[in-house]
């Protein structure tokens, strides 16, 4: 009985030892991931800031959500993409600005605009993020002649990893929740369906349409944001998906890849657009 207990008070001993309330505090003692301050320093639980890591790539100041449960995972998450245009003033990569009528991003051109957004060598295998965007006029949903990642295949937000590209999730925007357009643009999950996506998007997506009925392709849809899970009519099952806002994707095996968001055009601004207003994008 004596042996037993003295090997619990090594281990409990042990654990104590691995915890460190000044690891991730300072540029002198940095953390490997946010995840690994969650464990080892117990002061952090509960708290958003910024923390020290190192990787491979150098010393770095990254902001730690640990609070944040995603998937139903927490522990830790490294916030890699903070974009608010309520409170930025400027759009990342080649997204382009506009002030009316609120300050949105958008692509530049029909294709795909790229955003790019690094990890800082940190090891990862859980992604959590959300996009918040608004419709203009008639988007597309999927692309069913184009089902290679690196085309417009879809009308709306494509979030990727690494280099060749790996899918991550796609944010897609059909044309109108209830109307019929002969069956071609809008949401799978529409009353009136369109095309399945590609097979490499598979089920990590989400497909929503800001629009109701049959209305003006000049405006933005502001009432209805997109992908929250709410404004869809009867009979529409696009609001129903588990999660929405948020994803949630376990990869099968860690990686390192840097992020790529981009908004994607089949027509010109004059005809459709996808607003972005807010993206956020965790690892762990």
């Amino acid at each position: 009985m004596m042996k037993y207990i003295i090997l619990l008070l090594l281990f409990a001993t042990g654990l104590a030892a691995n915890e460190d309330v000044t690891v991730g505090i300072s540029e002198a003692n940095p953390a490997s991931s946010c995840n690994e301050i969650y464990h080892r320093n117990p002061t952090s639980r509960g708290s958003v800031g910024q923390y020290w890591i190192k990787t491979d790539e150098g010393k770095f100041k990254v902001t730690c959500n640990m609070k944040l449960k995603c998937g139903g995972v927490g522990g830790g998450w490294m916030q890699v993409v903070d974009v608010d245009m309520t409170r930025d003033d400027t759009c990342p990569g080649t997204w382009h600005k506009i002030t009316s009528p609120r300050r949105l991003c958008l692509g530049y051109e029909v294709g795909c605009n790229s955003a790019q957004f690094d990890v800082k060598g940190v090891s990862y295998e859980h992604i959590c993020g959300q996009v918040k965007a608004y419709q203009k006029g008639n988007m597309n949903a999927y692309q069913p002649k184009k089902q290679s990642i690196d085309n417009v295949y879809v009308g709306g937000v494509s979030v990727t990893l690494g280099s060749p590209r790996k899918h991550v999730w796609t944010y897609t925007v059909g044309l109108s929740d209830d109307y019929d357009h002969g069956g071609n643009f809008n949401c799978p999950c529409a009353t009136h369906p369109g095309p399945p996506p590609p097979a490499f998007v598979g089920n990590d997506y989400y497909c929503e349409s800001g629009d109701v009925g049959e209305r003006d392709p000049s405006l933005y849809y502001l009432s209805d944001p997109l992908w929250d899970g709410h404004g869809c009519t009867s009979g529409n099952g696009c609001c129903s998906q588990v999660g929405m806002p948020w994803f949630y994707r376990k990869l099968p095996v860690a990686v390192a890849g840097n992020f790529e968001v981009r908004i994607c055009l089949m027509d010109p601004h004059s005809n459709e657009d996808v607003a972005v207003e807010k993206v956020e994008l965790y690892v762990m």
